[in-house]
């Protein structure tokens, strides 16, 4: 699937930067943003699932996967 907002990092960009795109991507920037809170949560849920689950030597297994990595850094990102 091909995303229509504005590529990462964002990390350098200027309010005035983002708001000076199509209407397209404003419009999926806006949805990107609305969206992000309830998917926070939903990755802080999984994290507590997965542990729930498989505790021991599972959960430190999943603890190095590739997509936990992706899940703690994401989380990371967007905590303060």
């Amino acid at each position: 699937m091909k995303t229509k907002h504005t590529p990462p990092p964002w990390d350098d960009i200027d309010l005035c930067d983002l708001l000076n795109k199509p209407v397209e991507e404003l419009e999926a920037n806006i949805k990107l943003m609305n969206a992000a809170p309830e998917m926070l949560e939903a990755l802080e849920d999984v994290i507590k699932t997965i542990k729930f689950w498989h505790s021991g030597v599972a959960w430190e297994q999943y603890q190095h996967s590739p997509e936990m990595k992706r899940i703690n850094s994401a989380i990371k990102k967007a905590r303060p």
